[in-house]
Protein backbone atom coordinates (compact mmCIF):
# COMPACT_ATOMS: atom_id res chain seq x y z
CA UNK A 1 0.00 0.00 0.00
CA UNK A 2 1.54 3.00 -1.20
CA UNK A 3 1.16 6.86 -0.51
CA UNK A 4 -0.11 8.64 -3.33
CA UNK A 5 0.74 12.63 -2.72
CA UNK A 6 -1.46 14.64 -4.62
CA UNK A 7 -1.60 18.37 -5.67
CA UNK A 8 -5.22 19.30 -6.04
CA UNK A 9 -8.09 16.66 -5.33
CA UNK A 10 -10.47 15.31 -7.42
CA UNK A 11 -14.47 15.16 -6.80
CA UNK A 12 -13.58 10.97 -6.61
CA UNK A 13 -10.74 12.25 -3.67
CA UNK A 14 -13.35 14.40 -2.22
CA UNK A 15 -15.56 11.84 -2.24
CA UNK A 16 -12.91 8.81 -0.49
CA UNK A 17 -11.86 11.28 2.41
CA UNK A 18 -15.55 12.28 3.41
CA UNK A 19 -16.58 8.25 3.65
CA UNK A 20 -13.46 7.71 5.76
CA UNK A 21 -13.87 10.34 8.11
CA UNK A 22 -17.47 9.60 8.59
CA UNK A 23 -16.30 5.71 9.39
CA UNK A 24 -13.64 7.26 11.31
CA UNK A 25 -15.98 9.62 13.28
CA UNK A 26 -18.72 7.23 14.18
CA UNK A 27 -16.35 4.65 15.16
CA UNK A 28 -14.05 6.93 17.56
CA UNK A 29 -17.34 8.99 18.65
CA UNK A 30 -15.39 12.26 17.65
CA UNK A 31 -15.43 14.91 14.71
CA UNK A 32 -12.26 14.95 12.66
CA UNK A 33 -10.91 18.96 11.92
CA UNK A 34 -10.47 18.16 7.79
CA UNK A 35 -10.95 21.69 7.29
CA UNK A 36 -13.30 20.54 4.15
CA UNK A 37 -13.29 24.48 2.34
CA UNK A 38 -9.42 23.83 2.00
CA UNK A 39 -9.89 20.54 0.29
CA UNK A 40 -12.21 21.88 -2.24
CA UNK A 41 -9.77 24.63 -3.23
CA UNK A 42 -6.57 22.67 -3.42
CA UNK A 43 -3.83 24.41 -5.23
CA UNK A 44 -2.98 22.44 -8.24
CA UNK A 45 1.07 23.46 -7.28
CA UNK A 46 1.23 22.23 -4.01
CA UNK A 47 1.77 18.74 -2.91
CA UNK A 48 -1.03 19.13 0.22
CA UNK A 49 -3.12 15.86 0.10
CA UNK A 50 -1.44 12.24 1.17
CA UNK A 51 -3.94 9.17 0.20
CA UNK A 52 -3.75 5.37 0.62
CA UNK A 53 -5.80 2.81 -0.74
CA UNK A 54 -6.24 -0.75 -0.26
CA UNK A 55 -8.06 -2.54 -3.23
CA UNK A 56 -9.72 0.40 -4.42
CA UNK A 57 -10.55 1.78 -0.81
CA UNK A 58 -9.33 4.87 0.73
CA UNK A 59 -8.19 3.60 4.04
CA UNK A 60 -5.62 6.68 5.00
CA UNK A 61 -5.63 10.43 4.65
CA UNK A 62 -3.26 13.27 5.91
CA UNK A 63 -3.73 16.50 4.61
CA UNK A 64 -1.36 20.02 5.40
CA UNK A 65 -3.13 23.04 5.96
CA UNK A 66 -1.20 26.42 5.10
CA UNK A 67 -2.51 29.81 6.71
CA UNK A 68 0.94 31.66 7.17
CA UNK A 69 3.65 31.24 5.56
CA UNK A 70 5.56 30.02 8.65
CA UNK A 71 3.61 27.52 9.81
CA UNK A 72 1.81 24.45 8.66
CA UNK A 73 -0.77 22.31 10.45
CA UNK A 74 -1.99 18.92 9.17
CA UNK A 75 -4.80 16.71 9.78
CA UNK A 76 -5.89 13.00 9.09
CA UNK A 77 -6.77 9.87 10.12
CA UNK A 78 -6.37 5.59 9.28
CA UNK A 79 -9.43 3.08 8.82
CA UNK A 80 -10.20 1.85 12.44
CA UNK A 81 -9.23 -1.88 10.73
CA UNK A 82 -5.78 -0.45 8.95
CA UNK A 83 -4.69 0.57 12.17
CA UNK A 84 -1.36 -0.51 13.90
CA UNK A 85 0.28 -0.90 10.94
CA UNK A 86 2.79 1.60 10.89
CA UNK A 87 0.57 3.85 7.72
CA UNK A 88 0.05 6.80 10.01
CA UNK A 89 3.44 7.15 10.19
CA UNK A 90 4.32 6.94 6.81
CA UNK A 91 1.51 9.74 5.93
CA UNK A 92 3.31 11.85 8.87
CA UNK A 93 7.13 11.02 7.20
CA UNK A 94 5.68 12.26 3.96
CA UNK A 95 4.02 15.42 5.32
CA UNK A 96 7.05 16.20 7.19
CA UNK A 97 9.06 15.73 4.19
CA UNK A 98 7.13 18.35 2.38
CA UNK A 99 6.98 20.85 5.26
CA UNK A 100 11.10 20.64 5.14
CA UNK A 101 10.76 21.15 1.42
CA UNK A 102 8.90 24.02 1.36
CA UNK A 103 10.84 25.73 4.31
CA UNK A 104 7.48 25.97 6.65
CA UNK A 105 8.97 26.94 10.81
CA UNK A 106 6.86 25.04 12.19
CA UNK A 107 4.05 22.30 12.31
CA UNK A 108 0.94 22.13 14.44
CA UNK A 109 -0.35 18.93 14.67
CA UNK A 110 -4.71 18.86 15.22
CA UNK A 111 -5.50 15.86 17.68
CA UNK A 112 -8.98 15.75 18.96
CA UNK A 113 -9.08 16.35 22.92
CA UNK A 114 -10.51 13.05 23.37
CA UNK A 115 -7.88 10.88 21.04
CA UNK A 116 -5.81 9.65 23.59
CA UNK A 117 -3.82 7.04 21.20
CA UNK A 118 -3.49 10.54 18.81
CA UNK A 119 -1.94 12.17 21.82
CA UNK A 120 0.86 9.61 22.67
CA UNK A 121 1.14 9.16 18.89
CA UNK A 122 2.02 12.71 18.43
CA UNK A 123 4.20 12.89 21.90
CA UNK A 124 6.37 10.15 20.65
CA UNK A 125 6.92 12.03 17.56
CA UNK A 126 8.51 14.49 19.92
CA UNK A 127 6.34 17.65 19.52
CA UNK A 128 4.69 19.92 22.34
CA UNK A 129 1.62 21.04 23.73
CA UNK A 130 0.67 23.93 22.29
CA UNK A 131 -3.09 25.26 22.60
CA UNK A 132 -6.42 23.99 22.82
CA UNK A 133 -9.32 25.24 20.64
CA UNK A 134 -12.95 25.11 22.05
CA UNK A 135 -15.37 24.18 19.39
CA UNK A 136 -18.53 25.93 19.66
CA UNK A 137 -22.58 25.55 18.07
CA UNK A 138 -25.46 27.71 18.16
CA UNK A 139 -28.57 26.51 17.16
CA UNK A 140 -31.33 29.12 16.52
CA UNK A 141 -35.19 29.66 16.11
CA UNK A 142 -37.21 31.78 14.37
CA UNK A 143 -37.51 33.44 17.72
CA UNK A 144 -34.09 34.89 17.58
CA UNK A 145 -34.93 37.20 14.93
CA UNK A 146 -37.07 39.02 17.14
CA UNK A 147 -34.24 40.55 19.06
CA UNK A 148 -33.48 38.95 22.62
CA UNK A 149 -31.41 41.22 24.73
CA UNK A 150 -28.00 39.88 24.61
CA UNK A 151 -25.65 41.30 27.84
CA UNK A 152 -23.42 43.66 27.29
CA UNK A 153 -24.62 44.17 24.03
CA UNK A 154 -23.76 47.78 22.34
CA UNK A 155 -27.40 49.37 21.35
CA UNK A 156 -25.73 51.25 18.48
CA UNK A 157 -26.73 50.03 15.35
CA UNK A 158 -24.05 48.15 12.75
CA UNK A 159 -24.24 47.75 9.09
CA UNK A 160 -22.38 44.70 7.43
CA UNK A 161 -21.27 44.62 3.66
CA UNK A 162 -19.19 42.01 1.79
CA UNK A 163 -15.90 42.92 1.42
CA UNK A 164 -13.98 43.39 -1.61
CA UNK A 165 -10.24 43.87 -3.19
CA UNK A 166 -10.53 47.76 -2.25
CA UNK A 167 -10.58 46.46 1.33
CA UNK A 168 -7.62 44.54 1.51
CA UNK A 169 -5.11 46.96 3.50
CA UNK A 170 -7.99 47.50 5.76
CA UNK A 171 -8.43 43.24 6.12
CA UNK A 172 -4.55 43.05 6.47
CA UNK A 173 -4.27 44.93 9.45
CA UNK A 174 -7.05 43.87 11.44
CA UNK A 175 -5.51 40.94 10.91
CA UNK A 176 -2.25 42.16 11.97
CA UNK A 177 -4.02 43.84 15.24
CA UNK A 178 -6.39 41.45 15.90
CA UNK A 179 -4.26 37.83 15.21
CA UNK A 180 -0.61 39.33 16.15
CA UNK A 181 0.24 38.00 12.10
CA UNK A 182 3.01 39.44 10.56
CA UNK A 183 2.18 41.77 7.78
CA UNK A 184 3.49 39.13 4.95
CA UNK A 185 1.50 36.53 6.37
CA UNK A 186 -1.63 38.63 6.52
CA UNK A 187 -1.02 39.93 3.10
CA UNK A 188 -0.84 36.04 1.30
CA UNK A 189 -3.67 34.95 3.60
CA UNK A 190 -5.80 38.26 2.43
CA UNK A 191 -4.65 37.53 -1.10
CA UNK A 192 -6.06 34.00 -0.97
CA UNK A 193 -9.73 34.53 1.02
CA UNK A 194 -10.59 37.33 -0.85
CA UNK A 195 -10.39 35.58 -4.06
CA UNK A 196 -12.30 32.26 -2.81
CA UNK A 197 -15.18 30.99 -4.14
CA UNK A 198 -16.21 29.48 -0.91
CA UNK A 199 -15.09 32.22 1.57
CA UNK A 200 -17.04 35.01 2.71
CA UNK A 201 -15.44 38.13 4.52
CA UNK A 202 -17.59 41.02 5.86
CA UNK A 203 -16.46 44.34 6.79
CA UNK A 204 -18.44 45.62 10.15
CA UNK A 205 -18.89 49.50 10.14
CA UNK A 206 -20.61 51.85 12.67
CA UNK A 207 -21.06 55.46 12.19
CA UNK A 208 -19.86 54.92 8.87
CA UNK A 209 -16.82 53.57 9.73
CA UNK A 210 -15.04 49.67 9.05
CA UNK A 211 -14.50 48.76 12.92
CA UNK A 212 -14.33 45.12 12.69
CA UNK A 213 -14.05 41.79 10.10
CA UNK A 214 -15.11 38.25 9.68
CA UNK A 215 -14.83 35.46 7.80
CA UNK A 216 -18.18 32.72 7.15
CA UNK A 217 -18.11 29.50 4.95
CA UNK A 218 -21.17 26.49 4.66
CA UNK A 219 -20.12 23.12 5.69
CA UNK A 220 -22.39 20.48 5.99
CA UNK A 221 -25.45 22.43 6.89
CA UNK A 222 -23.46 24.50 9.43
CA UNK A 223 -22.40 28.63 8.58
CA UNK A 224 -18.71 28.56 10.13
CA UNK A 225 -17.75 31.76 11.26
CA UNK A 226 -13.65 32.38 11.75
CA UNK A 227 -11.47 35.67 11.58
CA UNK A 228 -13.92 37.43 13.46
CA UNK A 229 -11.26 40.78 14.85
CA UNK A 230 -12.87 43.95 16.02
CA UNK A 231 -10.56 47.26 16.08
CA UNK A 232 -8.20 47.72 18.83
CA UNK A 233 -9.70 51.12 19.65
CA UNK A 234 -13.73 50.31 19.69
CA UNK A 235 -12.80 47.03 21.89
CA UNK A 236 -14.65 46.57 25.36
CA UNK A 237 -17.85 48.28 23.86
CA UNK A 238 -20.18 45.57 23.03
CA UNK A 239 -19.24 45.35 19.38
CA UNK A 240 -18.77 42.09 19.26
CA UNK A 241 -21.36 40.68 20.66
CA UNK A 242 -23.86 43.20 18.41
CA UNK A 243 -21.55 41.91 15.24
CA UNK A 244 -22.04 38.61 15.85
CA UNK A 245 -25.96 38.50 16.13
CA UNK A 246 -26.08 40.79 13.67
CA UNK A 247 -24.21 38.44 11.32
CA UNK A 248 -26.64 35.32 12.54
CA UNK A 249 -30.29 37.64 11.71
CA UNK A 250 -28.93 38.38 8.00
CA UNK A 251 -27.56 34.72 7.13
CA UNK A 252 -30.91 33.05 9.01
CA UNK A 253 -32.77 35.52 7.64
CA UNK A 254 -31.82 35.89 3.78
CA UNK A 255 -30.60 32.04 3.79
CA UNK A 256 -32.24 30.21 6.51
CA UNK A 257 -29.43 29.10 8.19
CA UNK A 258 -29.95 28.34 11.85
CA UNK A 259 -26.78 26.57 12.94
CA UNK A 260 -23.85 28.20 13.59
CA UNK A 261 -20.65 26.83 14.54
CA UNK A 262 -17.22 28.60 15.26
CA UNK A 263 -13.56 27.78 16.68
CA UNK A 264 -11.83 29.97 19.91
CA UNK A 265 -8.88 29.46 21.72
CA UNK A 266 -9.64 27.78 25.42
CA UNK A 267 -7.72 30.62 27.15
CA UNK A 268 -9.15 33.12 25.33
CA UNK A 269 -11.69 34.35 28.38
CA UNK A 270 -13.17 37.31 26.74
CA UNK A 271 -14.15 35.62 23.16
CA UNK A 272 -15.87 32.93 25.07
CA UNK A 273 -17.75 34.86 27.30
CA UNK A 274 -19.09 36.58 24.31
CA UNK A 275 -19.96 33.80 22.16
CA UNK A 276 -22.01 32.07 24.69
CA UNK A 277 -23.87 35.63 25.58
CA UNK A 278 -24.94 34.93 22.03
CA UNK A 279 -26.00 31.70 22.26
CA UNK A 280 -22.95 29.15 21.53
CA UNK A 281 -21.96 26.19 23.30
CA UNK A 282 -18.82 23.83 23.26
CA UNK A 283 -19.14 20.78 21.66
CA UNK A 284 -15.96 19.68 21.29
CA UNK A 285 -12.25 20.63 21.42
CA UNK A 286 -9.17 20.11 19.31
CA UNK A 287 -5.20 20.38 20.43
CA UNK A 288 -2.43 21.69 18.85
CA UNK A 289 0.84 19.86 18.93
CA UNK A 290 3.92 21.94 17.81
CA UNK A 291 6.70 20.31 15.81
CA UNK A 292 9.71 22.85 14.84
CA UNK A 293 11.66 22.17 12.08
Amino acid sequence: MEIQARQGLSEQDLHDIRILADICDALDGIKLKLNWISLQTRSAQETNDFLIYDNGDLIGYLGIYSFQVSEAEISGMIHPLYRKRGLFTKLVDAAVEECRRREFGRILFINHHRSTSGQAFLLARGTTYKVSEHWMRCERTESDLNGASIPGMIEEAVYLRSASVEDKELLIQLNMAGFAMEEFDSREYVERTISSPLEYTFIAEAQGQPIAKLGVTYEEGSAFIYGFCVSPQQRGRGYGRRILVELMNMLQREQGRSRFELEVAVENARALSIYEDCGFRVISANDYYELKL
